[in-house]
């Protein structure tokens, strides 16, 4: 049994029985003896070690915590192509290119799978962030009902091929909760880390 598995009184309590009951015509050879204490001061520095960064982690568990609710009601940017609508209400929609881009799609779809809006963008893009607004309206210009939607895009560089695309969106901040793997924001209607977060607008 090792001595990380002993436990430091049992070992310390070992070692003191040993020293009680060794033979006084043969003691313990100095070098075993210097050895065993050796291994407990190493013990011991190990438990102390693992109690201060268990206090380095709770303590760092709690700032973020109190992060995720200084949250509450602001606005950000997540990479989510999902947004919580209302009716009648302007929203953007952010997009990443990784590579410049001669056409970009982008299309809303509703909560049953039906494709409500279709941007088509057919200039050249940038890498990097760009942005489209949508004013809520479906393809024949009628206001869609508040629900939640979902963005999906696709690109294809000067050569036809498709490049890659990011989607991200706005929303505020409706609720906080802390689970495993850290605290999460309701954001859109979806739970997402708060470590996913991409910017805080306001």
């Amino acid at each position: 049994m090792g001595i990380e598995a002993l436990g430091k009184d049992a070992f310390l309590k070992l070692l003191t029985t040993q020293l009680q009951f060794q033979d006084p015509l043969k003691p313990m050879e100095s070098t075993a003896f210097v050895a065993q204490l050796a291994q407990f001061r190493q013990l011991e520095t190990a438990l102390e070690t693992n109690k201060t960064l268990a206090t380095l982690v709770q303590g760092n568990i709690s700032m973020n915590n109190m992060g995720a609710a200084s949250l509450l009601g602001r606005r950000v940017e997540v990479p989510e192509g999902k947004l919580s609508h209302q009716s009648g209400q302007s929203e953007k929609i952010v997009y990443q290119l990784d590579a410049d881009a001669s056409e970009v799609f982008i299309q809303v779809v509703n909560e049953n799978g039906k494709v409500v809006k279709t941007f088509a963008m057919n200039k050249s893009q940038g890498k990097g962030s760009n942005q489209v607004f949508w004013d809520g309206k479906d393809n024949q210009g009628n206001q869609v009902q508040t629900g939640i939607y979902s963005y999906i895009g696709s690109a294809t560089d000067a050569d036809g091929k498709l490049a890659p695309i990011n989607i991200s969106s706005e929303g505020e901040v409706s609720g906080v909760s802390y689970g495993e793997g850290g605290p999460f924001v309701t954001v859109n209607g979806t739970a997402i880390p708060v470590s996913d977060i991409v910017k805080v607008i306001k």
